[in-house]
């Protein structure tokens, strides 16, 4: 390529992470590896080439959430309503992130998938506890704890069914 000679060495990795692979290597190779004057070695692999896509992924992501708050705010058209969405998803977020952690796993693009169904799940599940809550606060009941209760209780069959079908 452009009149050097090159010399290709691929590896094959057997860890998930890629990233923390490809940074080991390129520590052992910096260790070890004294190139006599005018040998260039260079370096390119998977996890470097994936940034832009991480990337483009994480600005489709942000801006996505940016949507979720104003469509969850214009279909409740209560803030706490969308706030109390929005904790359920953030506990969703946080148990499917720990869930992931404990079997060891890597936040690959199917866990990403993953965690995004979880939290489609967990906000449209509040959404049905915040459809009936508004329901029984219309019919004259106060927002009170037992209110909160009654609505959980009746919400929970559909919600759970949903769920485990899902």
């Amino acid at each position: 390529q452009g009149g050097h000679v090159g010399e290709r060495v691929l590896a094959w990795p057997t860890r998930r992470d890629l990233g923390g692979f490809a940074r080991e290597a390129q520590a052992q190779v910096a260790s070890r590896v004294a190139p006599p004057p005018g040998v260039l070695l260079e370096r390119h692999d998977a996890a470097e080439a994936g940034a832009p896509t991480r990337r483009a992924i994480l600005t489709g992501a942000l801006a996505a959430a940016v949507g979720v708050v104003a469509v969850l705010g214009l279909a409740l058209g209560d803030a706490r309503a969308v706030l109390l969405t929005l904790a359920g998803a953030v506990f969703a977020l946080a148990g499917g992130l720990a869930a992931l952690a404990l079997s060891g796993g890597v936040l690959g693009l199917g866990a990403m998938a993953g965690l995004v169904a979880l939290l489609g799940l967990a906000v449209r599940s509040t959404m049905q506890l915040m459809a009936r809550l508004r329901t029984l606060t219309r019919d004259g009941r106060p927002w009170t704890h037992a209110t909160v209760i009654l609505a959980a209780e009746e919400r929970l069959a559909p919600i759970l069914i949903a769920a485990l079908l899902t």
